[in-house]
């Protein structure tokens, strides 16, 4: 699932939630910090998620949205140079759709949350295994060094299915803005796990 698909469903949960009733309706922006683990790779680097949601009740509200879990470059050299290969180009890029389910608790300053959700995950990126290795993900080529050394140099592009579990707070700012904090954890497929701390602000409509 390409990045242009997400914003299409995007762009489709705004327009259908203009039937729904407005006074239940909100949007969040945010971005953070988390640590994402793939395969054998580990990264850190900042992350972002929109979001619309819908007061189904008076201590439930449903959100559905994009996330940009990582786009980074990975930490994997190899001794030597080796034809064909750019280790700058390294990268591991993922992206999600979610939907989830917020319970509430309200207070005096604000509303005390906490998340379940599913993803729909895509995932992007490179691996470099030593010697002659069957790719866990995607497909590899063979490579060799200069000084003789042999890489399967592993390439892929998967979708997947994730779960999601948070925390967060939403601070009243005044009654149709909130400050929003949220961590949360996610794991799915391909031994993907995120752990992530965001900031953001709702507006509620």
């Amino acid at each position: 699932m390409k990045l242009k698909m997400y914003v299409y469903a995007l762009v489709a949960c705004c327009y259908y939630s203009q039937v729904a009733a407005t006074e239940n309706l909100y949007t969040v922006v945010s971005t953070g910090y988390g640590k994402t683990e793939l395969l054998d790779s580990s990264s850190n680097d900042f992350t972002y998620k929109l979001a619309v949601g819908y007061q189904v009740d008076r201590q439930w509200y449903l959100e559905a949205g994009l996330q940009k879990l990582v786009s980074d470059s990975l930490d994997e050299g190899i001794s030597g140079s080796a034809q064909g290969l750019d280790n700058d180009d390294l990268r591991l890029d993922a992206s999600a759709l979610f939907v989830a389910l917020l319970g509430k608790a309200s207070g005096q300053t604000g509303e005390l949350f906490y998340r379940l959700g599913l993803l729909k995950t895509d995932i992007k990126g490179e691996q470099i295994l030593s010697g002659l290795h069957e790719c866990k993900l995607g497909s590899y080529t063979l490579i060799t060094t200069a000084a003789g050394d042999t890489y399967s140099y592993c390439q892929f592009d998967e979708g997947g299915i994730a779960g999601v579990i948070g925390l967060g707070y939403d601070y009243f700012l005044s009654s149709k803005l909130m400050l929003r904090t949220e961590i949360e954890y996610i794991k799915g497929q391909h031994d993907l796990a995120v752990s992530a701390a965001y900031i953001g602000l709702r507006y509620n409509f």
